[in-house]
């Protein structure tokens, strides 16, 4: 305890300030989109790979990532992964050339968000938490809000007044000199390191048996609970890639200033924390499976929106909508996650999981910019989005509540 606060607590608070560096640098890039084709003189799906590939590299090497995770840490992990995003953002500072930023925000910048993925923090939150777990996730996944209520907008009136250059130096300062130092002060990976137990008051002996009883990841993959979790992220990859790369673009396309982006992502950013709390807090009532069938019911409402924007205030609206369900979905998943298969292999299995969301977001942000290069609009991409939204909570909605402890589940796992 710390002043009659649970030290979870504090280190959920760690972590979110991890979750923000992820989150400022996609949406960094984002607003660099026209100012970088402009100086290369490239079209925007080719930039596009830049982050595509950063996406790719996450996703191929996330389960790795959660694999090390398990193995020598996720509390080492997590901070190497930011620390790379850093230096990606800094050497992204100092590109000439479109490759070097492919070799910089795509190739760094990629191995670093495969070490920092949800898989990471699922592992320390899910040793540190039981009875309010899904508000931890919640807590410890919303650096949104430091990314994209903060960060963003500073971003933002820096390419106003200067150029991008001066603001991805800024971004890096502020991750390696600000955000790393303090997560690495505060983060611990179980509640064992700091003399303490559990949220729910568990000794250690317990929390060791339960480890020892949760599913390994070869029979996660064989229950279907694990597949219809990997669709919803799938769709989440889907449906966040377009604000993080192509909402700038977007709305400028439509002679709306770049600053309505910026604060419909700001708004975004101030929901995010508060909609992914109230989704967790929901979620621990009435169940985390349906919680997480609305978040996705929401992301499919703002693309309802985005297609019939034509005025500033229809994007407010869908930045609006995109906040409530903005961080909730990866630590819901997460949560379902734990309660089926258990923590002794859980950094793997949700990092196999946000590995194909990290897949689909990549390959979704270059066929984005691909479908306005070939149809000067983004209608097919908003269209599809919009469709994996839905899809994502029909399917999500179908998971069972479960109730029956992780060595009972393997008898029953059937895809």
């Amino acid at each position: 305890m710390l002043r009659g606060i649970y030290y979870g607590w504090i280190v959920a608070l760690a972590l979110l300030l991890l979750s923000s560096v992820n989150n400022s640098g996609s949406f960094a890039f984002g607003m660099f989109l026209i100012p970088l084709t402009q100086q290369f003189g490239v079209d925007r799906a080719t930039l596009a790979l830049a982050p595509t590939l950063n996406r790719w590299l996450a996703g191929l090497l996330q389960p790795f990532g959660g694999y090390l995770a398990d193995r020598l840490g996720p509390r080492a992990m997590a901070l190497l992964g930011a620390s790379l995003f850093g230096v990606s953002m800094l050497t992204l500072a100092f590109a000439h050339n479109v490759i070097l930023v492919y070799l910089s925000y795509g190739l760094i910048g990629g191995i670093g968000l495969a070490l920092t993925g949800g898989g990471t923090s699922a592992r320390i939150i899910g040793a540190w938490f039981r009875r309010r777990r899904a508000v931890a996730m919640a807590l410890a996944s919303g650096g949104v809000v430091v990314g994209q209520f903060v960060i963003v907008p500073i971003i933002t009136l820096v390419l106003l007044i200067s150029e991008w250059r001066l603001a991805s130096v800024a971004l890096a300062m502020v991750v390696l000199l600000i955000i790393v130092p303090i997560a690495a002060t505060l983060v611990r990976n179980t509640p064992a390191e700091k003399g303490l137990r559990p949220d729910d008051g568990s000794i250690p002996d317990t929390l060791e048996r339960t480890k020892e009883v949760g599913l390994p990841l070869s029979a996660a993959m064989r229950h279907r609970i694990f597949w219809q979790l990997a669709f919803g992220l799938i769709a989440c990859g889907v449906t966040m890639s377009f604000p993080n790369n192509h909402l700038m673009a977007f709305t400028m396309d439509m002679g709306i200033s770049p600053m309505t982006a910026s604060e419909a992502i700001g708004i975004a950013g101030l929901l995010a924390l508060p909609g992914s709390l109230a989704l967790g807090f929901l979620g621990d009532r009435v169940g985390h499976q349906r919680t997480l069938a609305v978040a996705y019911f929401l992301r499919a409402v703002t693309y309802t929106i985005l297609l019939e924007a034509n005025q500033p205030g229809m994007i407010l609206v869908a930045g609006l909508v995109l906040g409530l369900s903005w961080g909730a979905t990866v630590p819901l998943t997460a949560t379902v996650a734990a309660d089926v298969f258990g923590t002794r292999s859980l950094a793997t299995i949700v990092s196999i999981m946000t590995a194909l969301m990290y897949l689909a977001s990549g390959t979704f942000t270059y066929l984005a910019g691909l479908d306005y290069d070939l149809m000067g609009n983004y209608n097919l991409a908003l269209i599809f989005a919009l469709a994996m939204g839905a899809l994502a909570c029909v399917v999500c909605a179908q998971i069972p509540r479960q109730n029956a402890r992780p060595t009972e589940l393997a008898e029953t796992a059937a895809v």
